[in-house]
C-alpha cells in the first residue's frame, strides 16, 4: 500500500471526515490514553486497509502483504501479543464490515469517491 495514502488515511480517521473510519471514541483528543492510541492504530489500519480494498485503491493481494508485514511488527512495537493483535484487527475488520454493509449504495459512492480525491491529493 502506498505510504502517502496510508499516512492521509490514519490522519483522517483519526480526527478527519471519514467517520466511518474512526475507530471510537477513544482516539479523540484529551480521552485517549497511551493504549487507547495503540488500540486505536490498530482498528484504523484495519478499517482503512478494508476501506481501501472496497473502494477499489489496492488488491486484496495489497491489503495482505500490509497486514502480514504490520502483524509481524506491530504487536511488538506496540506491547501486544500477536494474538492480542489479531483479536483487535479482527474485531475491527468485522465492524467496518457491518457499517459498510448497512450503508446505502450513496453511502458507499460518497466514501469512496473521498478517498479516492485523497489519493490524487497525496501523489
Amino acid at each position: 500500500m502506498k505510504t502517502g495514502i496510508i499516512l492521509t488515511l490514519l490522519a483522517i480517521a483519526l480526527g478527519g471526515p471519514l467517520a466511518h473510519a474512526q475507530p471510537s471514541e477513544r482516539a479523540l483528543p484529551g480521552n485517549a490514553s497511551e493504549h487507547d492510541i495503540k488500540l486505536s492504530l490498530i482498528e484504523t489500519g484495519a478499517t482503512m486497509s478494508e476501506q481501501t480494498l472496497k473502494c477499489g485503491l489496492v488488491s486484496e493481494k495489497e491489503v495482505q502483504a500490509t497486514r502480514a508485514l504490520h502483524r509481524k511488527s506491530m504487536p511488538r512495537h506496540l506491547g501486544f501479543s500477536s494474538a492480542e493483535y489479531d483479536s483487535i484487527y479482527t474485531r475491527a475488520l468485522t465492524g467496518f464490515q457491518q457499517r459498510w454493509a448497512a450503508m446505502s449504495t450513496q453511502q458507499r459512492e460518497q466514501e469512496c469517491q473521498q478517498l479516492h480525491m485523497l489519493n490524487k491529493g497525496s501523489r
